[in-house]
């Protein structure tokens, strides 16, 4: 699943989901709170030479359209010229920039999602055989709600940790598996809870 949600990483570093863009405009107004002396602007970073040179390496050698852009959110940079960026910034966000482009956080996030769609589409298949119509959308949110409460965990998954979508995506994976063996609600509770424990 890539729709394009926005993650909150530490720090308040932003990244979009569906394609792993980071927020520079943001990271820059961080480092310029936490620095009012040493303030930076993102246009000298991309008035540099090798700014632009890396750009245009990018664009040629990666096939990246568009290493950057912006939008009203601010500057967003590819994963490849973030990373550059932070060193332009400070050998600290160079660091943090490094473990984010290397973590699988994006690639649990979409795994999460696409069994999140599989269990969904059990629930429709399984509503609709003993229903004969399809179930209204809220079955979906509260089955979602459900694992959420088991796994105990109570934020929106754009903040979530990488370990937190791993169990997510493994209830989703055992209660579609579940469901589809025409398991109840309370017993797949029960199984779910014992599983989420276990984790």
């Amino acid at each position: 699943m890539k729709t394009n949600k926005i993650m909150i990483r530490e720090n308040c570093i932003e990244q979009r989901t569906s394609d792993s863009y980071f927020n520079a405009t943001l990271t820059v107004k961080n480092w310029n709170e936490e620095n009012p002396k040493l303030k930076k602007e993102i246009t000298e970073y991309h008035r540099l030479k090798s700014t632009k040179e890396f750009i245009e390496y990018l664009k040629i050698n990666e096939n990246i359209e568009k290493p950057y852009f912006s939008s009203n959110k601010g500057t967003w940079m590819h994963p490849l010229l973030y990373v550059d960026f932070c060193m332009w910034v400070s050998i600290e966000f160079k660091t943090m920039a490094l473990k984010y482009v290397l973590d699988g956080l994006i690639k649990t996030r979409h795994s999460a999602g696409d069994y999140y769609n599989q269990m969904c589409a059990i629930i429709m298949e399984k509503y609709i055989e003993f229903n004969g119509c399809k179930p209204v959308p809220m079955i979906y949110i509260n089955e979602a709600k459900m694992i959420n409460e088991i796994a105990c965990i109570n934020i929106p998954r754009n903040l979530m940790t990488e370990k937190q979508l791993e169990k997510i995506t493994i209830l989703q994976k055992i209660n579609s598996t579940l469901i589809s063996e025409k398991v109840g609600k309370e017993s797949r509770k029960k199984q779910l809870s014992l599983v989420s424990r276990s984790l």
